[in-house]
Parts: structure tokens; C-alpha cells; sequence
């Protein structure tokens, strides 16, 4: 019952919009536009990028925050990109996030794993 008022107490006090025109077809992406009351509204964006997925995907990536960026708000780029950014040695596809990520003028929130399993690789 409590996680019933929750979820409408929520949705009367947010008013969030999905944004198709932000998703692409080649990427598992989501947009959504949130309006909070008395505040300007900002984009939530998340992707998730497979282990193992064709390096092309990143053009895509791009092409989204070129258009996330183009709407001139507050924007979040959230998600599991797959890319191991604590290793000393980025592998290829850790390099082209930080190229993004830098040319974006992103900054990163998270500095460590959030996800650690016995097939993870210890440090």
C-alpha cells in the first residue's frame, strides 16, 4: 500500500513526458522530459550498451547528446555503457566513451564500480 501513495504521490507531483523523437532505433535508449513544479524542466536520458556491441553505437551515442544538447536544458546521462573506466589502460571502447564524454563537456558522477561479481576483475 505504501508503495501505491508513493507512486501517486509522484506522478501528481512530477509531470514526465517521453521523448520518441529522442530515441534511436540502433540504441536501447530512453528520454524523459520531467517537469517539476516552480523549476525548469531537464531530460533523463539512459542506454544501455551490451558487453561485446559493434563500436558503432557510439556514433549514435553521440548523435544523442547532439540532439539532448540541442534542447538547451538540464540534462542526465544515466545507464550501463559497459565501459571499464577505472582500469589504468582503457580498452577501445572506454577510450571513445572519454572522447565523447569530453567533447560533450560531460562529467563523470560515478568513480567507482557499482557492480561487483565474482567475474569481475580485481584490482
Amino acid at each position: 500500500m505504501l508503495l501505491f501513495v508513493f507512486l501517486v504521490f509522484v506522478l501528481l507531483i512530477l509531470v514526465c513526458l517521453l521523448r520518441h523523437d529522442l530515441s534511436f532505433e540502433q540504441l536501447e535508449n530512453l528520454c524523459i522530459l520531467v517537469n517539476k513544479p516552480r523549476a525548469k524542466p531537464f531530460l533523463i536520458a539512459t542506454w544501455y550498451r551490451p558487453p561485446n556491441s559493434p563500436v558503432a553505437k557510439f556514433d549514435y551515442v553521440e548523435t544523442l547528446l547532439g540532439r539532448l544538447d540541442s534542447e538547451n536544458i538540464e540534462q542526465y546521462l544515466t545507464g550501463d555503457f559497459n565501459c571499464d573506466l577505472s582500469s589504468t589502460v582503457l580498452d577501445h571502447n572506454s577510450k571513445l566513451l572519454m572522447d565523447i564524454v569530453d567533447l560533450c563537456n560531460l562529467s563523470q558522477l560515478i568513480n567507482e564500480p557499482t557492480r561487483i561479481t565474482d567475474s569481475s576483475l580485481h584490482r
